[in-house]
Formats: C-alpha cells, structure tokens, sequence
C-alpha cells in the first residue's frame, strides 16, 4: 500500500496517491502543520497562516493522532501565552468610555476555569454587539463572534485588560465616565436602560435598573449638568443594598436625553417613541 512520503498517509494504490499529492493543499504544508501544531499553534491559526480550510487541517492532524482535547488545548495555550492575548490600547476616550459603560453592565470581565482572561457581552441585539465587537478591534483585542437565533456573543481574551480592570474602584471609573458622560451614559443605557410605551395612557417610559448605587447616582448628577433634566428616583427594591432604579417619562426629556448620548439600539431610541407616538401617527 503505497504512503505519501509528505503527509504519511496510506493510498489504496498508485493513483489516488498522485491524485492526492497533486490537488491536496494539506499535504503541500504537511511538515509545515505538524511542526507548528505540535509547537502550540491551533489547527485554524495555521490554516489561516497557510490560506487553507481548517477543516481539512484538522482532519489531516486527526489521521496523524496528533490532535489535542479540549483540556489539552487549554494548557497549550497558556504554555504558550495565547491566553494572555493581545496588548489593548487603555487610552481613554469616548469609545472606551462606553466600552467601560457597557461593562459594568450587561458586559463582563473575567478569569474563566481554562486560565483564559475574557472580555465578552452576550445579548440579543446585533447592532449592539457589532459596535462591541468594533470597540474591541478598536482597541487593539481580536474578538471572535458567536450568534445563535437567539443570542449574539463577541468575547475575545485579554490578560493585560483583565489585570487593569481588576484595579479599578469606582472612583476609577467615576473618572473615565466624568471625561465622556455622554459615552459612558450611553453604555450603560444601551445595557441596563429600558424603553416602554403604555398605549392605555399613549405615555413612554425610560428606565435605567442596575446594583450600583454610584452608577445610578453619577448617571442622574450629569444628566441634570449636561441637560438640565432630573431622573425620578433611584427606587431601591429589595432592601437599601438591592436593585435601584431611575426614570424619565416627559416626551422633551426622552429626547433630549437620546440626543445627547445616541443610544446604540435602535429600539431604545427616537425610533422607538417615533413609531409608537400616537401624536404622530395623526
């Protein structure tokens, strides 16, 4: 049974060896895949480096017995300091001032079982996770994005970033988010905020509901400096420490406080009272 002497694989005969050896782009790359697959590379690192399919890299490391499981993989990786990721830009700026927004709310930071430090946000709004997904680019991360029907993910792992936000106290980000109110209101909104309309009394009502009683408190100081509109509230449910909640309800005030931070999702915007004001629709 004859064997390709480049990728070690066994031909039922002469012609099908030929054939492989002619089309297959694998077995072109077979001692370059090994090589770096067993120094700690990913099957898709490598067939992204090469241009060629990851399944068929995969299946060619798997006919060699050479593939890691899953436990494997993981502490590949962090021998080889793929965990770590990238260097971010920590600059601040509005976009990291949302970024940071964003965080503390419906987005996380954290050191997951397999050592890998991760930044992600999981949600069921696309555009929201586009424009996460872009900010970490942005700032020097490589996201990877995973959408089901009904949920979209970005998350990409950063040593650097998890250890600078392990340091950070509120006073911390009260500073960041007094350089960028409006981008750090709008993280927050596009998080944690809420838009209803009631058509029984034709009245909207937007919401901000999170723990943090800084957060609420910061967010209701600069709206009042930056647009002359008071939150009612924070209400506090569940006892003094528990979920505090703020709200707007004057059609004026919704949209002055939508112009001034421009809410990523479109359904907690202008959009939204546009399509559902009665006033309007006459």
């Amino acid at each position: 049974m004859p064997v390709c002497t480049r990728c070690h694989r066994n031909f039922q005969n002469n012609g099908a060896l030929a054939a492989h050896q002619s089309r297959s782009q694998v077995c072109r790359y077979a001692e370059e895949i090994r090589n770096w697959y067993l120094n700690g590379k990913s099957h898709r690192m490598i067939a992204k480096e090469l241009d060629v399919d990851a399944k068929s890299v995969y299946r060619y490391l798997q006919s060699m017995d050479l593939t890691r499981n899953k436990s494997q993989a993981n502490e590949m990786a962090w021998n080889t300091g793929r965990f770590e990721g990238p260097d971010p830009d920590l600059t601040i700026d509005d976009q990291f001032a949302w970024l940071v927004g964003v965080l503390l709310g419906d987005g996380s930071v954290f050191r997951a079982t397999a050592k890998e430090y991760i930044v992600a946000l999981n949600v069921i709004d696309a555009e929201f996770v586009d424009q996460f997904e872009t900010v970490l680019s942005d700032i020097g991360l490589v996201p990877s994005r995973y959408d089901t029907d009904y949920m979209r993910s970005a998350r990409a792992c950063s040593k650097k970033f998890y250890t600078w936000w392990e340091r950070q106290t509120p006073e911390d980000f009260i500073r960041i988010a007094e350089a960028y109110p409006a981008s750090f209101v709008r993280g927050i909104y596009d998080s944690e905020g809420g838009l209803h309309y009631s058509e029984l009394n034709n009245s909207f009502r937007l919401s901000i509901t999170i723990t943090e009683k800084w957060i609420l408190d910061f967010i209701k100081r600069v709206t009042e400096e930056s647009i002359g509109h008071v939150f009612y509230g924070p209400n506090y449910y569940y006892g003094n420490n528990g979920v505090g909640q703020m709200y707007l309800g004057k059609r004026h005030q919704l949209k002055d406080f939508f112009e001034w931070i421009d809410p990523t999702i479109t359904r907690k915007g202008i959009a939204y009272i546009d399509e559902h004001d009665i006033g309007l629709q006459r």
